[in-house]
């Protein structure tokens, strides 16, 4: 008898799991292009992640997602970057949350989120704002989040 085990990866771009590297598993939610919806995929996490946030200026209030970040038990840091990591890191810094690292681009947003990670953690791409500063939309950031995975 065959027993075949099937196991859901995510929609791309959408809490998507990529692969996993050196006992890592990164994670792609680039649909994530408000706070509410990164929460949600904070809530989601079945395992520690490094969280990447960031991009557009949207002149949003992350507060509410730094509270989230900060009372979750499954995210160990933080690293924000994009044209909204100063409003982002101000509300970080707001709310008491410890262990954020702001980075200038988005590929150095995902190989330093990779360096902080230990085996059986993962990098969850989860931008809570919009791709507009570098990217023409979220699935092209989603897409050079998976080449720079590839890539490591």
């Amino acid at each position: 008898i065959y027993k075949s085990q099937t196991y859901f990866k995510g929609v791309k771009h959408r809490f998507q799991t990529v692969c996993e590297k050196d006992g890592v598993t990164f994670i792609n939610d680039s649909k994530s292009t408000n706070p509410d919806s990164s929460i949600k995929a904070i809530s989601s996490l079945k395992m520690p992640a490094v969280l990447i946030v960031g991009g557009s200026d949207k002149h949003l209030d992350y507060t509410g997602l730094f509270e989230a970040v900060k009372s979750s038990s499954m995210i160990t840091r933080t690293v924000i970057t994009g044209q909204s990591s100063e409003d982002m890191f101000s509300c970080a810094i707001k709310v008491g949350l410890d262990g954020v690292s702001v980075v200038k681009r988005f590929d150095e947003a995902i190989k330093t989120a990779y360096k902080l990670c230990s085996t059986g953690e993962a990098v969850l791409l989860s931008p809570g704002t919009a791709s507009f500063d570098e990217f023409k939309d979220f699935e092209e950031r989603g897409e050079r989040f998976v080449k720079i995975v590839n890539s490591l």
